[in-house]
Protein backbone atom coordinates (compact mmCIF):
# COMPACT_ATOMS: atom_id res chain seq x y z
CA UNK A 1 0.00 0.00 0.00
CA UNK A 2 1.46 3.37 -0.93
CA UNK A 3 2.52 5.68 1.83
CA UNK A 4 0.16 8.46 0.62
CA UNK A 5 -2.88 6.17 1.04
CA UNK A 6 -1.81 5.24 4.56
CA UNK A 7 -1.46 8.88 5.50
CA UNK A 8 -4.98 9.62 4.26
CA UNK A 9 -6.39 6.87 6.47
CA UNK A 10 -4.60 8.08 9.61
CA UNK A 11 -6.91 9.67 12.09
CA UNK A 12 -5.58 11.73 14.90
CA UNK A 13 -6.09 10.62 18.49
CA UNK A 14 -8.26 13.66 19.03
CA UNK A 15 -10.67 12.58 16.23
CA UNK A 16 -10.65 9.00 17.52
CA UNK A 17 -11.54 10.27 20.99
CA UNK A 18 -14.35 12.39 19.58
CA UNK A 19 -15.71 9.39 17.70
CA UNK A 20 -15.59 7.28 20.86
CA UNK A 21 -17.57 9.92 22.71
CA UNK A 22 -19.94 11.04 19.95
CA UNK A 23 -21.08 7.64 18.62
CA UNK A 24 -22.62 6.47 21.93
CA UNK A 25 -24.02 9.99 22.46
CA UNK A 26 -25.69 9.92 19.02
CA UNK A 27 -27.05 6.43 19.65
CA UNK A 28 -28.47 7.59 22.99
CA UNK A 29 -29.97 10.68 21.34
CA UNK A 30 -31.68 8.55 18.68
CA UNK A 31 -32.93 6.12 21.32
CA UNK A 32 -34.33 8.96 23.47
CA UNK A 33 -36.02 10.53 20.43
CA UNK A 34 -37.73 7.25 19.58
CA UNK A 35 -38.81 6.79 23.21
CA UNK A 36 -40.20 10.33 23.37
CA UNK A 37 -42.12 9.80 20.14
CA UNK A 38 -43.62 6.53 21.43
CA UNK A 39 -44.52 8.17 24.74
CA UNK A 40 -46.39 10.91 22.89
CA UNK A 41 -48.23 8.28 20.86
CA UNK A 42 -49.26 6.50 24.06
CA UNK A 43 -50.43 9.75 25.64
CA UNK A 44 -52.46 10.58 22.52
CA UNK A 45 -53.99 7.11 22.53
CA UNK A 46 -54.89 7.44 26.20
CA UNK A 47 -56.43 10.85 25.62
CA UNK A 48 -58.57 9.48 22.78
CA UNK A 49 -59.54 6.45 24.86
CA UNK A 50 -60.76 8.75 27.64
CA UNK A 51 -62.58 10.86 25.06
CA UNK A 52 -64.30 7.77 23.66
CA UNK A 53 -65.22 6.62 27.16
CA UNK A 54 -66.73 10.05 27.88
CA UNK A 55 -68.70 10.04 24.62
CA UNK A 56 -70.04 6.55 25.28
CA UNK A 57 -70.89 7.44 28.88
CA UNK A 58 -72.83 10.52 27.80
CA UNK A 59 -74.59 8.52 25.08
CA UNK A 60 -75.68 5.95 27.63
CA UNK A 61 -76.83 8.71 29.96
CA UNK A 62 -78.97 10.22 27.18
CA UNK A 63 -80.54 6.86 26.40
CA UNK A 64 -81.01 6.09 30.10
CA UNK A 65 -82.80 9.36 30.73
CA UNK A 66 -85.08 8.89 27.73
CA UNK A 67 -85.86 5.29 28.61
CA UNK A 68 -86.55 6.09 32.25
CA UNK A 69 -88.74 9.04 31.29
CA UNK A 70 -90.73 6.82 28.94
CA UNK A 71 -91.17 4.10 31.54
CA UNK A 72 -92.15 6.68 34.15
CA UNK A 73 -94.80 8.25 31.92
CA UNK A 74 -96.09 4.87 30.82
CA UNK A 75 -96.43 3.84 34.45
CA UNK A 76 -98.25 7.06 35.35
CA UNK A 77 -100.64 6.72 32.40
CA UNK A 78 -101.42 3.10 33.22
CA UNK A 79 -101.93 3.89 36.92
CA UNK A 80 -98.85 2.11 38.22
CA UNK A 81 -97.21 3.93 41.13
CA UNK A 82 -93.81 5.10 39.93
CA UNK A 83 -91.22 6.63 42.26
CA UNK A 84 -90.10 10.09 41.21
CA UNK A 85 -86.42 10.04 40.28
CA UNK A 86 -84.05 12.60 38.81
CA UNK A 87 -83.37 10.60 35.66
CA UNK A 88 -86.79 11.03 34.09
CA UNK A 89 -86.78 14.80 34.44
CA UNK A 90 -86.16 16.03 30.90
CA UNK A 91 -86.40 19.77 31.59
CA UNK A 92 -82.60 20.30 31.38
CA UNK A 93 -82.15 17.61 28.76
CA UNK A 94 -81.11 19.98 25.96
CA UNK A 95 -77.85 20.83 27.72
CA UNK A 96 -76.93 17.13 27.98
CA UNK A 97 -77.54 16.72 24.26
CA UNK A 98 -75.54 19.84 23.45
CA UNK A 99 -72.64 18.50 25.51
CA UNK A 100 -72.72 15.27 23.50
CA UNK A 101 -72.59 17.22 20.24
CA UNK A 102 -69.73 19.37 21.60
CA UNK A 103 -67.74 16.28 22.56
CA UNK A 104 -67.57 15.09 18.97
CA UNK A 105 -67.15 18.45 17.24
CA UNK A 106 -63.67 17.37 16.08
CA UNK A 107 -65.18 14.70 13.81
CA UNK A 108 -67.70 15.93 11.25
CA UNK A 109 -69.39 12.55 10.63
CA UNK A 110 -69.81 11.88 14.35
CA UNK A 111 -71.00 15.44 14.86
CA UNK A 112 -73.68 14.94 12.22
CA UNK A 113 -74.78 11.69 13.91
CA UNK A 114 -74.85 13.47 17.26
CA UNK A 115 -77.02 16.23 15.77
CA UNK A 116 -79.47 13.64 14.41
CA UNK A 117 -79.58 11.98 17.82
CA UNK A 118 -80.06 15.37 19.44
CA UNK A 119 -82.94 16.31 17.13
CA UNK A 120 -84.71 12.99 17.59
CA UNK A 121 -84.14 13.04 21.34
CA UNK A 122 -85.43 16.58 21.62
CA UNK A 123 -88.49 15.58 19.60
CA UNK A 124 -89.18 12.73 22.01
CA UNK A 125 -88.47 14.93 25.05
CA UNK A 126 -90.88 17.55 23.74
CA UNK A 127 -93.61 14.94 23.34
CA UNK A 128 -92.82 13.55 26.79
CA UNK A 129 -93.01 16.95 28.50
CA UNK A 130 -96.27 17.74 26.70
CA UNK A 131 -97.77 14.35 27.57
CA UNK A 132 -96.61 14.61 31.18
CA UNK A 133 -98.19 18.06 31.51
CA UNK A 134 -101.44 16.84 29.94
CA UNK A 135 -101.49 13.86 32.29
CA UNK A 136 -101.23 16.19 35.28
CA UNK A 137 -103.65 18.89 34.10
CA UNK A 138 -106.16 17.10 31.88
CA UNK A 139 -106.83 13.55 33.10
CA UNK A 140 -109.55 13.14 30.46
CA UNK A 141 -106.89 12.77 27.72
CA UNK A 142 -105.13 9.84 29.38
CA UNK A 143 -106.60 7.37 26.89
CA UNK A 144 -105.31 9.45 23.97
CA UNK A 145 -101.86 9.52 25.54
CA UNK A 146 -101.98 5.77 26.13
CA UNK A 147 -102.82 5.33 22.45
CA UNK A 148 -99.76 7.43 21.57
CA UNK A 149 -97.37 5.31 23.66
CA UNK A 150 -96.48 2.87 20.84
CA UNK A 151 -95.56 5.78 18.58
CA UNK A 152 -93.51 7.29 21.38
CA UNK A 153 -91.81 3.94 21.93
CA UNK A 154 -91.01 3.82 18.20
CA UNK A 155 -89.39 7.28 18.49
CA UNK A 156 -87.41 6.05 21.45
CA UNK A 157 -86.32 2.94 19.56
CA UNK A 158 -85.17 5.12 16.67
CA UNK A 159 -83.02 7.14 19.08
CA UNK A 160 -81.73 3.89 20.59
CA UNK A 161 -80.67 2.58 17.14
CA UNK A 162 -79.03 5.89 16.25
CA UNK A 163 -77.12 5.80 19.54
CA UNK A 164 -76.00 2.22 18.87
CA UNK A 165 -74.55 3.22 15.50
CA UNK A 166 -73.04 6.34 17.03
CA UNK A 167 -71.32 4.40 19.83
CA UNK A 168 -70.12 1.69 17.42
CA UNK A 169 -68.59 4.35 15.19
CA UNK A 170 -66.96 6.02 18.19
CA UNK A 171 -65.49 2.70 19.28
CA UNK A 172 -64.12 2.13 15.77
CA UNK A 173 -62.47 5.55 15.87
CA UNK A 174 -60.86 4.60 19.17
CA UNK A 175 -59.39 1.45 17.64
CA UNK A 176 -57.38 3.44 15.09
Amino acid sequence: MPKAAIERVRISIFVKGLLLVLLPFLAQLIFNSVQLHRQRQVETSQRWALHTKDVISRSEMVLGRLTEAHMHLQGELLGVPVPHGPMHDLHDFDSALDQLVDLVRDNSSQMERARVISEKSKSYASWYLHAHELDRTAPEVVMILIAELPQARAKLNTVREELKRFVASEEQLDMR
